[in-house]
């Protein structure tokens, strides 16, 4: 977990090694996408690690900074693993580049380090729902203007114009299939899908 990977390496902080916030980069296994790194030097090596879930991350795989042609980054922002896993293996699939945080607070944080091309909510989480995550977003000009999917599992038609009023772009039933998920991000990107040889 990257709680306990930041309570472990808090007592080398402060100028002492441990930059959680690097503009680094790499495809970490564990997530299965590219994420944000966190590093710790070692004598004169550094070590990284996967800012959002802990796993270790091989130095030769890590990039810094972004390519001015990445391509479209989807921040997923669910507490539940499994459909983090299916919408993002999707999305990858599609040629996203996809970023993902499993509680609000994080999220939030992820929106505003890495400015995502959109993002995937979910309204049901711990600590703050997806409908807080979503005005807060809101509330700050550098990415108030962000397009935001709400996911959820409920079947209420308050949903709709409660997301609207948080300042949703869409909001969608967690009964999907990922095709209804990459097609909805499309649609309000307004991206073409290319074909990707098999």
């Amino acid at each position: 977990m990257r709680l306990a990977l930041v309570q472990a390496l808090s007592g080398i902080g402060d100028g002492n090694g441990w930059d959680p916030m690097m503009n680094h980069f790499a495809y970490c296994p564990n997530c299965r996408s590219v994420q944000r790194l966190a590093e710790v030097q070692e004598g004169d090596q550094p070590r990284f690690w996967c800012y959002t879930c802990g796993h270790p991350v091989e130095a030769d795989q890590v990039e810094e900074g972004t390519s001015p042609d990445r391509p479209p980054t989807v921040l997923c922002i669910d507490d539940d693993q499994l459909v983090l896993r299916i919408t993002c293996d999707a999305l990858n699939r599609c040629g996203f580049q996809t970023l993902i945080a499993t509680d609000g607070p994080t999220g939030i944080g992820l929106a505003k380090g890495e400015r995502p091309d959109l993002i995937l909510l979910d309204i049901l989480m711990p600590e703050m729902s997806g409908l807080e995550v979503c005005r807060r977003l809101r509330a700050d000009p550098d990415i108030a203007g962000t397009p935001i999917i709400l996911l959820t599992a409920l079947n209420d038609p308050n949903l709709d114009p409660e997301g609207s009023q948080a300042g949703a772009t869409l909001t969608l039933r967690k009964s999907f299939s990922p095709e209804v998920i990459v097609e909805a991000i499309e649609r309000i990107l307004g991206r073409k899908r290319e074909p990707r040889m098999s």
